[in-house]
This record gives structure tokens, C-alpha cells and sequence, in this order.
């Protein structure tokens, strides 16, 4: 795609996580931070370790967060 590549991968990687029934974990929009654009300008050179190491970062934090929120809840029980 000439525009749109990023929006189309973590599209992607929600459909993947959505066909093991878990929940979309990666915001579509705006673009994720934590050196997301770099990481995808050395994807575009073929180096593609750090943006695999973000992914997987994004969706670890989702599931911690979520797991935490719970947690939290649980306690005001």
C-alpha cells in the first residue's frame, strides 16, 4: 500500500489475536509511540526485529493493564 501499511499490520495482528479469542490489543489509530515509526522505517529496510519486539510489547502491555484493572477490581470486592 502506498499509505496505510502501519494501520494495515496492526489490523492484522488484532485479527490474529481476535482468531484465538482474545481481544483487539493495538489502537489503530493514532499511531502507537514507544519508537513505533522508527521501527517501521527499518521494517521498510528489512530489518524487522524491533518492530516485532514493539508488537510484542503493545500487546503484553495491554494484558497487563487489563489484568491489573481486574485485579483491582477484585480487591474493591
Amino acid at each position: 500500500f502506498a499509505n496505510g501499511n502501519g494501520r494495515t499490520a496492526r489490523l492484522w495482528a488484532n485479527l490474529i489475536l481476535m482468531r484465538y479469542g482474545l481481544p483487539p490489543a493495538i489502537a489503530l489509530r493514532p499511531r502507537p509511540g514507544c519508537g513505533y515509526a522508527a521501527a517501521g522505517a527499518a521494517a521498510m529496510r528489512g530489518q524487522w526485529r524491533r518492530t516485532a519486539e514493539i508488537f510484542h510489547e503493545l500487546v503484553r502491555d495491554f494484558f497487563a493493564s487489563r489484568v491489573a484493572t481486574a485485579a483491582r477490581k477484585k480487591s474493591r470486592q
